[in-house]
């Protein structure tokens, strides 16, 4: 696969790292989901995301019409089925946990198309 050809960018867990890494995919004009299986965090990823945008718009990095163009690009859910749908690249960004990782990495893999490029996400 070639970076040309990436459309939409699959993120698993809507952490710091998560939602800044879907963030900057956003503002890159790739369409970006999230997959957040806790209610709570899911709730708030798009206040969150929202924070990081502004944070950027008022450091110069990200203009107005900008911030709002991404934060469109972006959509978070629940469903494992929908968020692996058509997805090109893969980010995992869930705790340091390696039974976790792998369990969520075998999951998508099932969900995924076999074009999909995996990668993995560290906070240490």
């Amino acid at each position: 696969m070639r970076v040309e050809d990436v459309r939409r960018v699959l993120l698993i867990g809507s952490g710091t790292m998560g939602l800044q890494i879907g963030l900057q995919a956003a503002t890159h004009g790739y369409e970006v989901v999230v997959y957040e299986i806790d209610s709570a965090a899911r709730e708030a990823a798009p206040r969150r995301l929202r924070a990081y945008a502004e944070e950027q718009r008022t450091a110069g990095v990200l203009a107005a019409g900008e911030l709002e163009r991404s934060l469109a690009r972006v959509t978070v859910t629940a469903d494992p089925v929908a968020a692996g749908a058509d997805s090109d690249v893969l980010i995992e960004c869930v705790p340091e946990d390696p039974d976790l990782k792998g369990r969520v990495l075998a999951q998508f893999d099932g969900l995924c198309p076999p074009r999909t490029v995996f990668a993995t996400n560290t906070s240490t």
